[in-house]
């Protein structure tokens, strides 16, 4: 007789590799999301401190950022304060050399495009991460 199926012993030891395969998998997964996460925050302060640059040049104005650590705020150039993204931790000027977890950055920037001072931010403390916005006559801020 020709019977069809799985055996219970076929079923348990294939229910145990896909067992192992995913607790494996599980942490590679989770640094993944760590580092999409961080790559995220980073793109978002890029974004803004593009945007304040670009409206600087268009209007032909001077217009004023400031990160601020200690309550976790941008505020943007008309006032409006947003949360920084959890992963911004901290944050360095070209004059000061050590890394800064609280505090405030004031930057200005100024329609011919440059800005008033080089800003470091690092992201969740990975020296892969830093934003580094240049006082240059570009203003360019960059990853």
């Amino acid at each position: 007789m020709n019977q069809r199926g799985f055996t219970l012993t076929e079923l348990v030891v294939t229910i145990s590799i896909m067992a192992i395969l995913f607790a494996i998998a599980l942490p590679a997964t989770q640094d993944w999301r760590e580092r999409a996460a961080n790559k995220e925050a980073a793109r978002q302060m890029l974004t803004w401190l593009r945007h304040a640059r670009s409206e600087a040049v268009t209007d032909s104005q001077i217009k004023q950022v400031t990160l601020n650590l200690t309550a976790k705020t941008y505020t943007d150039y008309n006032g409006t304060a947003l949360d920084l993204p959890a992963d911004v931790v901290e944050a360095r000027s070209l004059t000061t050399a050590a890394w800064q977890g609280t505090g405030s950055f004031t930057i200005t920037f100024f329609p011919k495009g440059s800005c008033s001072d080089t800003l470091f931010i690092r992201i969740e403390n990975d020296d892969n991460l830093v934003i580094r916005l240049d006082s240059t006559a570009t203003g360019l801020a960059r990853m």
